[in-house]
């Protein structure tokens, strides 16, 4: 920490000359109106806009834990470029809040911390890394945690909390899967993919989905006990499939 962040830093803890308060959760944390406009557009047009928040100095702010707040003001009085917290957990949701109240510093030093910290990371929060870096187009980060979902490709068809995921975030996970795992459990996690969610934004990417699966690979056992039995392809479909399985072993 600088000169600088020290002496902000001990200006917040002291609370003088505080012009601003957060309520979050009926808690209250106080800052000033100033440190935080440099920090984020946002919340310049919060302090100093035409709005309620503006002339009271009073902020709700309901999209965030106190927590994720405290290490949020923490960072950008702190002047620090290194994000001191180490639980995956909580360095998402500060990533997560810095991206969409357009906090650069923030987002980029989140970034920084989870691709140092993925060699020691756990496959739920690969998983979680994974599709908070999708969802927020953070794509060194995408890049980087996607080798590392690889060597965990048996444990992920494992994990429920996948079939959560956006339709988009699901649909690259399943590209990433590519021959990492058979066929067979690529196109399993796709038909209980579409079986849980039925709204029609989501069953419109079927034909997307199926198009992922390298359906020549299966055996034809393999084929008849999986695609062969699905309601995802249709009766002719599972003919042209399996007459094209059944040719390319035969020559």
């Amino acid at each position: 920490m600088n000169w600088l962040g020290e002496a902000l830093t001990a200006i917040v803890d002291s609370e003088r000359n505080t012009d601003c308060k957060f309520i979050i959760n009926d808690k209250v944390y106080l800052g000033h109106k100033l440190i935080f406009s440099c920090a984020s557009e946002v919340f310049e047009r919060m302090c100093y806009g035409n709005f309620t928040e503006g002339t009271t100095g009073e902020i709700k702010l309901t999209d965030v834990e106190p927590e994720t707040f405290v290490m949020f003001r923490n960072f950008i009085y702190s002047g620090d470029s290194e994000i001191k917290c180490d639980d995956v957990e909580q360095i998402i949701k500060l990533l997560e809040f810095g991206h969409k109240y357009l906090v650069s510093s923030i987002k980029d030093a989140c970034v920084d911390k989870l691709r140092n910290r993925l060699t020691r990371c756990n496959v739920i929060e690969l998983l979680a890394i994974y599709q908070c870096s999708h969802v927020l187009s953070c794509s060194s980060l995408f890049i980087k945690v996607n080798s590392y979902l690889k060597g965990e490709a048996r444990e992920i068809v494992n994990q429920a909390t996948i079939f959560d995921f956006p339709v988009h975030t699901f649909k690259n996970l399943i590209i990433v899967l590519k021959g990492c795992i058979p066929e067979l459990n690529r196109f399993q996690l796709i038909e209980k993919y579409l079986n849980l969610h039925d709204k029609p934004e989501i069953q419109s990417h079927k034909k997307l989905f199926l198009d992922l699966i390298s359906f020549e690979k299966f055996t034809p056992k393999n084929f008849y006990n999986g695609p062969g039995k699905s309601k995802l392809l249709d009766l002719q479909r599972k003919y042209e499939l399996m007459y094209s399985i059944a040719k390319a072993r035969h020559y």
